[in-house]
């Protein structure tokens, strides 16, 4: 049945806290997206900044232990292809009663922050909430405000009151004051050590987006100063969510676990880096993260950034009790603490922090009933019976919560591994679609032949990065689809590999090439047909690397 909003009333005998006139809440999201986990709102105060942070309150609607929280236990995340997203939730759910949908009153989970004007929290609140989004907005309409304009003509209101000239100026002063906020907060960060290893993303262009035909053309994504923004803020609600939970419960907190870089591995990339004339310090990720800023501009950042990628350990899900002797830090944020709190529309790891949560907030306040005041230990928090709790039902023993904490690592990548698919598929299906649109246009190529850098060197394979598709492709020594004999010889520490071309087209010399890390390479794309259409990449041979052999990818079909 449709799901109402109770009254103000109610509302209080809940503990529901009423945003909805305190705070001008705005979301800001993709323009397809359908699930909108998180909103933002800001208001300038006297000595700095009031910021919310909105996050749907799933935990409301899916009840511990349920048919219903079982089966998203069960999937563990949402999973994301090109054309489609197969749901955690039923999308009733993830669409409509949890989703932070514009011009609806909605229950959400807030933390609200004041800032000073450098960045430093003054004060803090958590806890359940009644919200209105009063604006949502794609990325491109807050990164129009961030670039100057002011006018809001893309901006859309749905079941507002209040004319469109009070609202526009409304929603353009809140953008600029988390731009505002989060430049502070982000350089705050980068200062203690963070890394930022973003690059390139595929995007395809498509005629109508609900066809389900070929896409017509191919194009970057690139994160913009609207992404950091809204980055910021979740990264800063995920940190102290999971000080929270762990100071509260400290044998049980499901945390995101991200360990330091492999030193052989970042060791070697700074070698074979540096043999390319590219000056990368590792010594710290300060360091890391400074080095590869100096590149930005360089034709192989991407390339740079995905072998300091390849480097790092797996973040991961645990729970805080699963190893006491190793830290739980994240390496790439600085962080010493973190976990998901902020999407628990599509990661069941963030609707049992939110559970968390809600408990270690009984906890806090049952402390302070008791006298306790200020920051509370471990010890401190033990003494609590958690039976007399509101929320005690959402207690999870450690090694249930380490269970699901594996059980969320293994679906995630399953769920990588299917996005990457999808977009590996499309890109087959581009390519098909580009053999026969070159025969009716002789404009459009026939072939896409792309820049590949070899990226990671292995005993009986290597991998290419094609920064023109932001992909990877393995291609195996022995591999009957390349145009090399089978020759092939690595060196011992996996640094190079020595490659017989054979003979020579004009003078039949054996040609025999040495490629390393960073070698460049060109690559043609080929769409096949194995019982399943597949990409295949093939490398040309050093004779056949004109530049002039790439595909420019400024055209549409």
């Amino acid at each position: 049945k449709d799901f109402v909003i109770p009254d103000t009333a109610e509302l209080e005998r809940m503990g529901r806290r009423d945003l909805r006139q305190e705070e001008f809440v705005c979301t800001i999201d993709p323009a397809t997206a359908r699930d909108l986990d998180d909103a933002l709102s800001i208001t300038k105060i006297h000595d700095g900044y009031r910021v919310g942070v909105h996050i749907a309150d799933v935990s409301h609607f899916v009840p511990k232990d349920t048919a219903l929280d079982e089966e998203a236990r069960e999937r563990a995340t949402s999973t994301y292809y090109i054309e489609r997203v197969i749901p955690m939730l039923p999308r009733k759910l993830c669409e409509d009663y949890c989703s932070l949908n514009a011009g609806v009153d909605k229950f959400a989970f807030s933390g609200v922050w004041h800032f000073d004007y450098e960045g430093n929290v003054t004060k803090e609140w958590f806890g359940q909430s009644v919200i209105r989004n009063r604006c949502r907005m794609a990325y491109e309409d807050a990164q129009r405000i961030i670039e100057g304009d002011e006018s809001g003509e893309t901006l859309n209101f749905v079941n507002e009151d209040a004319p469109r000239e009070e609202l526009v100026p409304k929603v353009v002063r809140s953008v600029k004051l988390l731009q505002e906020l989060a430049l502070k907060l982000r350089q705050r960060r980068f200062d203690r050590g963070a890394l930022s290893l973003n690059k390139g993303k595929l995007k395809f262009v498509f005629e109508d987006f609900n066809s389900r035909l070929a896409p017509k053309g191919l194009t970057q994504e690139r994160q913009r100063e609207a992404n950091f923004l809204v980055e910021e803020f979740m990264l800063h609600a995920n940190c102290r969510v999971a000080e929270k939970v762990s100071q509260f419960m400290p044998s049980c907190a499901l945390l995101r676990k991200h360990d330091p870089p492999i030193k052989k591995k970042l060791n070697n990339f700074v070698q074979a880096a540096k043999s390319f004339g590219f000056d990368i310090q590792a010594g710290s990720s300060k360091q890391l993260r400074e080095s590869l800023n100096k590149y930005s501009g360089h034709a192989d950042s991407d390339c740079l950034r995905f072998m300091a990628t390849i480097c790092m350990s797996l973040a991961k899900y645990v729970s805080a009790d699963e190893d006491k002797r190793s830290p739980v830090a994240h390496f790439a944020l600085a962080a010493p603490l973190y976990t998901h709190f902020t999407s628990p529309i599509r990661r069941y790891a963030d609707l049992v922090i939110h559970r968390q949560l809600l408990l270690a907030l009984d906890i806090e306040a049952e402390l302070q009933r008791q006298g306790y005041d200020g920051y509370t230990t471990p010890a401190d928090a033990a003494r609590v019976d958690l039976h007399e709790l509101p929320h005690a039902h959402y207690y999870t023993h450690p090694s249930d919560v380490e269970q699901i904490a594996a059980h969320c690592n293994e679906k995630k990548e399953a769920a990588k591994r299917a996005g990457d698919a999808s977009s590996s598929l499309f890109l087959c299906l581009f390519i098909r679609a580009l053999a026969v649109k070159s025969k009716a246009e002789p404009g459009i190529p026939e072939k896409l032949c792309v820049r590949g850098v070899i990226v990671r060197i292995e005993e009986a394979k290597f991998t290419v990065y094609m920064s023109d598709v932001a992909m990877t492709y393995e291609l195996h020594h022995n591999a009957s689809t390349q145009r090399w004999k089978d020759e092939n010889r690595v060196e011992e520490d996996n640094t190079a590999f020595t490659v017989n071309w054979g003979a020579h087209p004009e003078s039949g010399d054996v040609t025999t090439e040495k490629v390393t890390l960073f070698s460049q390479v060109l690559v043609t794309l080929d769409a096949v047909v194995r019982g399943h259409m597949e990409l295949q990449a093939t490398v040309h041979p050093p004779w056949e690397r004109d530049p002039a052999r790439i595909t420019p990818l400024d055209f549409e079909l």
